[in-house]
C-alpha cells in the first residue's frame, strides 16, 4: 500500500509540478487580440449600454408609481 501511495505520489509530482518555460510567452501571445482599443470603437458600446440602463432604470420607477 505504501509502495503504490509513493508511486502515485512520484507520478503526481512529476506529471504536475514539471512546466514549460521555453517560448511560453510566444506561444500564448494572441495575434488577433486588441492590445490597446479605441474610443471610437468602444463609445457606440458604452452609450448603448448607459442608454440600456437609463431606460430599465426610468421603466422600473415608472411601474412602481
Amino acid at each position: 500500500m505504501k509502495k503504490s501511495l509513493f508511486i502515485c505520489a512520484i507520478v503526481f509530482a512529476v506529471t504536475f509540478l514539471s512546466s514549460c518555460s521555453k517560448g511560453f510567452e510566444d506561444i500564448n501571445t494572441s495575434t488577433n487580440a486588441v492590445i490597446s482599443p479605441t474610443l471610437a470603437y468602444t463609445l457606440p458600446d458604452i452609450e448603448l449600454l448607459l442608454l440600456d440602463q437609463a431606460y430599465y432604470c426610468s421603466v422600473t420607477v415608472v411601474g412602481q408609481m
